[in-house]
């Protein structure tokens, strides 16, 4: 018997391969020697991975690992050149998430409310560093004899607020101890993904190519007769990446089984009523045979996938990681699944299934 496993990564995952080798240490460490062992490299469809042999009762299973990878179509807003589209990006982000109804339909859920808030905070210091870079920057564009009063005032406020040492102190504390701009980074990757905007004006939405990028493996490895399974794996916002992809994918007579871990549906389809209504509700979709969700109360940048109680062929297991309560505040319980051998018996059961 021959399984293919297609690895959606999350956001951290910026380079090729990453995801596969972190799904390949998981199951390696996690089940033993005796259980799994290291394959050779796998081709297929122009595609290549990297296999793991597994010993299921006395049974060698050859299980082929590929990667749809996407995180070189993220947008780098922390890093934008222009502080002007800076300035107007982040005031966008800060609109999009902190004027929203998310906040009272998750208020049942502490974390969830506790992450969104941090979150919050650290967007809004970094959006105050870069106001009076960007008004500086527009204030020297307009001719010094056509300036106002009004403009005079806020490029002097905006120059002192820069010479402030101990304004510039906190801020590259900030960035320095705290994922500043990764946190901005996923909120602006995230909103331009739930509003099917563009990442550059003028080119086509980022979620249609991210979805197009993921789909070409999907089709190319479920449609090879050489395998008897198919598995789509994904991680953190992977798993949206995944979930949404699936529930539009046509894949004839073919279906894969659906493995999700440590996913953000809750917060994004409280956000996103798309989500809530055409993507997460019975049934699955024609081409998912099964959906396993692990998830844990210890990570408190996710939650169980909202899928109604019953829902056939869906399955929720909940784990109970072996980390501290500052991982779950630094968020480093987000990827310790992978360190966690119940969590490497659940991908094993996933894949045999």
């Amino acid at each position: 018997m021959k399984t293919a496993v297609i690895v959606v990564p999350g956001f951290g995952c910026r380079e090729i391969g990453r995801g596969v080798e972190i799904l390949k240490m998981c199951l390696l460490n996690g089940l033993g020697k005796s259980v799994a062992s290291e394959g050779e490299d796998c081709r297929t469809a122009g595609l290549t991975g990297t296999q793991i042999i597994v010993k299921v009762d006395g049974e060698a299973v050859d299980v082929d690992l590929f990667e749809a990878f996407w995180g070189d179509l993220i947008p780098n807003l922390a890093g934008e050149s222009s502080p002007l589209r800076k300035v107007f990006m982040g005031a966008r982000v800060l609109w999009y998430w902190i004027v929203s109804r998310v906040w009272s339909e998750l208020r049942g859920n502490k974390y969830l409310i506790g992450g969104m808030i941090g979150s919050s905070l650290l967007i809004l210091a970094w959006y105050v560093g870069v106001v009076p870079a960007a008004v500086a920057a527009f204030v020297a564009q307009i001719d010094p004899e056509s300036q106002s009063g009004v403009l005079k005032q806020a490029s002097e406020l905006a120059g002192g607020i820069q010479k402030l040492w101990w304004f510039a102190a906190i801020v590259s504390l900030l960035v320095v101890m705290l994922p500043v701009h990764q946190v901005v980074d996923l909120a602006n990757f995230t909103m331009v993904y739930l509003r099917d905007l563009p990442a550059t004006p003028g080119s086509e939405s980022l979620r249609h190519r991210i979805h197009n990028r993921v789909e070409g493996v999907v089709r190319a490895i479920a449609e090879d007769p050489a395998y008897d399974k198919v598995l789509v794996a994904s991680h953190s916002f992977g798993t949206m990446v995944a979930i949404d992809l699936m529930s539009r994918i046509n894949l004839g007579s073919q279906t894969v089984g659906m493995l999700t871990i440590a996913s953000p549906a809750r917060v994004l389809a409280a956000r996103d009523h798309r989500l809530a209504r055409q993507v997460l509700r019975p049934p699955l979709p024609d081409a998912v045979r099964f959906w396993v969700d692990v998830h844990s109360g210890k990570d408190w940048l996710c939650s169980a996938v909202p899928m109604p109680d019953g829902t056939p062929g869906f399955e929720s297991r909940l784990v109970n990681l072996p980390v501290t309560t500052l991982d779950s505040v630094t968020g480093d319980s987000h990827t310790a699944y992978f360190r966690d051998e119940t969590v490497a018996r659940i991908i094993l059961e996933t894949i045999m299934r």
